[in-house]
């Protein structure tokens, strides 16, 4: 069994160095940057704004997004942020529902106490 594993974890690291279409996708996996320490946001989104809003919520919290007139890509970028960076508080539509509210006005995040 160890001997399996051993094999196949060579056969893993090595598989870039394979000749032609065989270690093609090894090799575009290891040349892929990484997106660092934030997702490839689709417009500009301060990722440090929000993990510090996940760090004034508690993790049984509820929480609303507001970005009222804000672009809809930008505000679905930020609803998938607070679920990335704030998980496990649940997040809610209503926001007499939260307990928290994260708002973005003009790019700033803050975090406020909802009527919960």
């Amino acid at each position: 069994m160890r001997a399996a594993s051993l094999a196949a974890a060579a056969a893993v690291l090595l598989s870039p160095l394979l000749p032609g279409p065989l270690g093609e996708p090894a090799r575009r996996l290891v040349n892929t940057e990484a997106d660092g320490r934030d997702p490839a946001w689709n417009r500009p989104l301060d990722g440090d704004a929000v993990r510090r809003a996940g760090e004034a919520i508690g993790d049984d919290a509820t929480y609303a997004v507001d970005a009222d007139g804000a672009d809809p890509v930008y505000v679905g970028n930020l609803k998938a942020a607070t679920q990335l960076f704030l998980a496990p508080a649940l997040p809610v539509q209503n926001e007499q529902n939260a307990r928290w509210i994260v708002r973005s006005r003009d790019g700033r995040i803050s975090v406020t106490h909802g009527p919960r």
